[in-house]
């Protein structure tokens, strides 16, 4: 008896008419392709938010960077002004003694053309920072930071340069 009631519980079940709330093959279709939309479109928008992120950090590095840069140059330029007013001093104080300073004063006096040279590459140097800052694709333009950076190096060494052989030509004069 057993045997004959799970037989009928069984072809009960299985003969019940198929109910209108399951899906159809085309409406699971469209489902996915709306499913998968969404996530297309919520991964586009936390792309987008990291592009935004990373694009702010980039420009906070490069402002920590190009104040770094900047306040090494002004300190060996002022440095370099310290020595040029020591350098003054020490001819003075030569030309009192008696000595011929002329060469050391007239080697001296190119550091005015060394400096107006050091002042407008700086300039230059922050005018490509202000520009970089700005741009959209600041990558682009990293090349003529960096060269701008390189000429006002250049300047500040052809500086200490200067001061080199005007000392060496104080020391001919003992």
């Amino acid at each position: 008896m057993k045997k004959l009631i799970s037989f009928f519980v069984f072809f009960f079940i299985f003969s019940l008419p198929v109910s209108a709330t399951t899906i159809t093959p085309p409406a699971r279709n469209q489902e996915r392709k709306e499913i998968r939309q969404e996530t297309r479109e919520e991964v586009k928008e936390i792309r987008q938010e990291k592009k935004e992120d990373i694009s702010e950090l980039r420009k906070q590095r490069l402002e920590i960077t190009y104040k770094a840069i900047r306040l090494g140059l002004i300190k060996r330029y002022e440095a370099l002004s310290k020595n040029k007013a020591k350098l003054e001093t020490r001819i003075a104080k030569r030309s009192l003694e008696g000595k011929d300073m002329t060469a050391a004063k007239e080697k001296l006096a190119g550091f005015d053309q060394l400096d107006t040279n050091y002042k407008s590459h700086l300039a230059a140097f922050d005018n490509k920072y202000v520009e970089l800052s700005n741009s959209e694709k600041p990558a682009q333009l990293i090349a003529g930071l960096k060269s701008s950076v390189s000429l006002v190096k250049s300047d500040l060494k052809s500086m200490n340069q200067l001061f080199i052989d005007v000392i060496k030509l104080i020391i001919a004069q003992k």
